[in-house]
């Protein structure tokens, strides 16, 4: 698989995988917020766009891009990396990039354990 073909495999994995969490959300799945926010099973709080409900789909759905910006970019540094044929910038470019897609994982996971955290705490 050359470079050019990744930039035309790449957009298109994303696209579809765009709408498979819209079609995820459009199940009305509130990531565990409405049992938080004490509602239970009353879809009302889903219909009227309970704010806590929204956010949740929110960061739900953010989430899961991180997931998968942070696996295509492992793979792409993966390629790079195996198509590198002993060539030393491009095998430091491929670790440049692995190591930056899980730093930028990390963070974004820390962030949103801070917000968890802080969350919980305000409404407990």
């Amino acid at each position: 698989m050359t470079r050019r073909s990744l930039y035309f495999v790449i957009p298109i994995l994303f696209i579809g995988l765009f709408f498979v969490c819209l079609l995820n959300n459009a199940q009305a799945q509130d990531y565990g917020l409405k049992e938080t926010m004490g509602v239970g099973d009353n879809e009302d709080a889903l219909i009227q766009g309970e704010p806590e409900v929204v956010v949740g789909k929110l960061i739900g759905t953010i989430l899961t891009w991180v997931g998968v910006i942070f696996l295509a970019l492992t793979v792409m540094g993966g390629i790079t990396w195996m198509t590198a044929q002993g060539n030393e910038q491009q095998v430091e470019r491929a670790k440049q990039i692995i190591i930056a897609a899980f730093f930028g994982l990390l963070v974004v996971l820390a962030a949103y354990g801070i917000t968890r955290y802080i969350g919980g705490t305000l409404i407990g």
